[in-house]
């Protein structure tokens, strides 16, 4: 994950790691990592990747005795002046902006390469 890119919410704990030559988003959580699903724009394989968006992923989730089916995706704005994730959640209403930071650094901070190397998460 040499050149994979490190980007963490403003003021947040969530972080995700996108390695777009390999065509793989993880979703960094407290104390494990989920792949989240993206299809690359096979017509233009080489073009540089601006704006990646997840492919929409659907979980049945429970809080409290209420049962709802959860739709997400990401989007991931990289070149904005100020870059940003775009969160689609359906229970949330919709889509929401959140600033996002791209960690240049992470290779050289060992609390950031011990997020990176987390296992996978296994539901």
């Amino acid at each position: 994950m040499a050149d994979a890119v490190h980007v963490e919410i403003e003021e947040g704990d969530t972080s995700f790691i996108i390695d777009a030559d390999n065509g793989k988003i993880w979703w960094i959580k407290e104390s494990c990592r989920a792949e989240i699903p993206w299809t690359r724009n096979k017509k233009k394989p080489k073009k540089p990747i601006n704006i990646i968006s997840s492919d929409k992923f659907i979980k049945n989730v429970q809080i409290g005795s209420h049962r709802f089916r959860l739709e997400q995706q990401f989007r991931f704005d990289m070149v904005s002046p100020t870059p940003v994730l775009q969160v689609f959640n359906s229970v949330r209403g919709g889509w929401s902006e959140t600033p996002i930071r791209i960690n240049d650094t992470c290779s050289d901070d060992l609390a950031c390469r011990q997020r990176v190397e987390l296992p996978l998460c296994v539901d």
